[in-house]
């Protein structure tokens, strides 16, 4: 239907039918991806710098494979041409965890549409506000941070870091504003930092 009437020269109705219907950037009372992505780091992926400092993207993932599907997380192995990715999640959380297998240092980072929106670089994380009031981060303790070439990036001391999101417009995890979602980078950055011990005794 939408190519049969962009051929009859009413793309602007083919459009207007696409997302009041199909398209998942609309709301359609179930959530919706709004977070323009394109040839950018997005909302946490890596890069590397070249000799000029410029960012090299590394495009999309060769193979994927499923290491844990269970009801309390999910964990998959990505697979690029220099390095391996591997991203778990656990239920209930805004954050995926992040470990990459890479030969050279890298950074990973958030892409900033509007500089204007609420952006900030904690101890430890970046946080981004976009449109419609999806928020964006990236943590890595001790991680150093900068805003360049459109994004704010931070570096990680160590393979692992970690990236998520939040909405506004949600309010089941309690995060309804950019300042709960820093208060919440920082307390998640705590429990990295003092990980809950259990000890069984025999």
């Amino acid at each position: 239907m939408r190519s049969k009437l962009t051929k009859l020269g009413r793309r602007d109705l083919a459009d207007k039918m696409y997302n009041e219907v199909f398209s998942y950037h609309v709301d359609h009372g179930e959530g919706m991806d709004q977070y323009d992505v394109g040839k950018t780091l997005g909302g946490g992926a890596i890069a590397y710098k070249d000799a000029d400092g410029k960012l090299e993207f590394q495009g999309s993932f060769k193979t994927a494979e499923v290491l844990d599907n269970g009801p309390l997380r999910l964990t998959v192995r990505l697979t690029y041409p220099n390095e391996v990715r591997i991203l778990s999640i656990d239920a209930h959380s805004n954050m995926v965890k992040s470990v990459v297998k890479a030969k050279r240092p890298f950074v990973a980072g958030i892409v900033m549409h509007n500089a204007d929106n609420k952006s900030a670089e904690g101890k430890g994380y970046i946080a981004y506000e976009d449109k419609d009031g999806i928020m964006v981060a990236c943590v890595a303790p001790e991680g150093k941070t900068e805003k360049e070439q459109g994004h704010l990036l931070i570096a990680p001391n160590a393979s692992t870091y970690y990236f998520g999101s939040a909405w506004t417009r949600y309010d089941g995890d309690g995060i309804v504003d950019f300042s709960k979602w820093q208060s919440y980078l920082e307390a998640f950055i705590q429990q990295i930092k003092n990980p809950l011990k259990i000890k069984i005794k025999r």
